[in-house]
């Protein structure tokens, strides 16, 4: 102020740490476990352990047992993040991860596309649907299971943690980012998308008869 000096700042991305309704898990993995993994099939199968070939990790081929809960560790680190983290402050929140991927792929990767074109994805997404499903009935049918979270929310997870959004009502999203990229990627994409008036499945439209291996 002493040498009139103005200061300008712009929020271009901001994330908090998640932070997650336990009652609501211990709930859903209880679906989880109820519902059970897709049944894959020989092709599945295949396709999954050649592109795990393909990227050089382990050949498991595709989970046919679901996982245990584990606790969590007592020093928790937040990995990735987006706006869910700031929703979980606001509300009890849970995430669910569903097997519509072969395991061992790489994020953000062309490998981790491929399964999209195939039945795994569907057979993934459906069983991940139902998990949703029957959890938002236990939260409609059981008041218990509300007051659960909502304690933990309050007397746990805020007790001694107070929620400050960084981004204020007069930040702008920087929708500017991405869009050169967007400008030259889009119309290459536009040949690849699927179009079910013309095609039963988008293997089809590709010309691939899957499990095929190789071109």
């Amino acid at each position: 102020m002493m040498t009139d000096t103005t200061l300008s700042r712009r929020i271009v991305g901001t994330a908090y740490p998640k932070h997650y309704n336990r009652p609501v898990a211990l709930a859903m993995a209880e679906n989880i476990y109820q519902i059970g993994l897709p049944e894959w099939s020989e092709d599945d199968q295949v396709f999954a352990r050649a592109l795990q070939e393909m990227m050089g990790v382990n050949e498991v081929g595709l989970a046919t047992e679901v996982d245990g809960i584990e606790e969590p560790a007592e020093s928790p680190v937040s990995g990735p993040s987006d706006d869910i983290g700031d929703v979980s402050w606001n509300v009890p929140t849970v995430t669910l991860r569903f097997p519509a991927n072969v395991p061992g792929m790489q994020a953000h990767h062309w490998s981790s596309a491929m399964a999209m074109a195939t039945p795994i994805a569907h057979k993934g997404a459906a069983a991940g649907a139902k998990v949703v499903a029957t959890t938002m009935l236990d939260l409609l049918l059981n008041e218990q299971l509300v007051q659960e979270a909502k304690n933990y929310f309050n007397d746990i997870q805020t007790a001694n943690e107070e929620y400050v959004p960084f981004i204020g009502p007069d930040d702008d999203p920087a929708i500017e980012k991405n869009a050169e990229i967007m400008a030259e990627f889009k119309p290459m994409l536009e040949e690849y998308y699927y179009d079910p008036s013309r095609y039963d499945t988008y293997l089809e439209q590709l010309g691939i008869n899957y499990p095929q291996l190789s071109p």
